[in-house]
């Protein structure tokens, strides 16, 4: 449906030689894309939702700067009463070397080297 909304718009964009489109016509775009929007992180959302519970890598290794890179999964150490280690994905690199804030992470917080580790394979 998105498509053919976006296909539509395409169609209405050349009048008279220039590119126009009225408000209501992007409305319609509008409404469609954030509703695609809204599907995607409800997949993301309970896609993360299953890795719960997902126990730390036996084969790991201390984090380097190096393996702070866009996309990269990164585990922390974590006290088992709070739930034990955990992990998250690079989504903005900061300082890599740093201990406190190396990155920032897919959950919006930011991150160090200081107990971080790597899975490795």
């Amino acid at each position: 449906m998105a498509r053919q909304e976006q296909a539509g718009a395409a169609d209405t964009a050349k009048r008279d030689g220039e590119l126009k489109m009225t408000p209501s016509e992007f409305l319609k775009i509008k409404v469609a894309m954030e509703q695609v929007i809204t599907d995607a992180r409800k997949k993301i959302y309970d896609s993360r939702v299953l890795t719960e519970g997902t126990p730390p890598p036996r084969n790991r290794r201390p984090a380097t700067p190096r393996d702070i890179i866009i996309g990269s999964i990164i585990w922390h150490e974590r006290d088992r009463d709070y739930g034990g280690d955990f992990w998250n994905i690079v989504e903005e690199v900061l300082r890599p070397g740093d201990a406190f804030k190396a990155y920032n992470a897919d959950d919006g917080c930011r991150y160090g080297l200081d107990g971080a580790y790597i899975d490795i394979d």
